[in-house]
């Protein structure tokens, strides 16, 4: 799947070795689909936010209402356990309503929008999970959305590579 312009896609219909070109239908999927797949963050490929992407030492301020947002993050990756007994979220035995972040997390996005499978999806990332890092470029666009063929397989260049 490539996200192009209609003329992108008039171009590729006329080639030979092409056999067919069919829009992307946006999966925007039905409220609660998405991260973090709780009634009370309604979000959507259309509609996703406003968030922000905790950072070592930052505190958050935990409720009911936003625990599904910090649920992972602080049990999985940050090796606690709390619980929700209903009216509040409770740590070690003590009501939890402030909560010191111990790593950096990351918020990644895919490159196709409607068809990422990426944190909208699976939540905050911490930093430390990061393996990669981007080494060239696959499809370069103008500002037409026309497509620059000599931005195609570009190797990214890196100060200290």
């Amino acid at each position: 799947e490539l996200p192009l312009s209609k003329v992108q896609a008039d171009s590729l219909r006329e080639r030979k070795d092409i056999v067919s070109v069919e829009p992307m239908s946006p999966s925007t999927g039905a409220p609660g689909h998405m991260f973090p797949y709780s009634p009370n963050f309604r979000w959507n490929n259309d509609r996703f936010g406003p968030l922000t992407v905790p950072a070592k030492g930052d505190t958050l301020r935990i409720d009911v209402a936003n625990f599904p947002l910090y649920d992972r993050l602080i049990s999985r990756y940050e090796d606690h356990s709390p619980t929700h007994d209903g009216s509040r979220i409770v740590l070690d035995g003590e009501p939890l309503e402030r909560y010191v972040v111990e790593q950096d997390y990351v918020f990644v996005l895919g490159d196709a929008r409607d068809h990422s499978a990426d944190s909208r999806y699976w939540g905050f990332v911490p930093m430390d999970h990061l393996v990669g890092r981007a080494g060239f470029v696959l499809l370069g666009q103008d500002e037409d959305g026309g497509l620059r063929s000599g931005r195609w397989f570009v190797g990214l260049g890196r100060q200290g590579d």
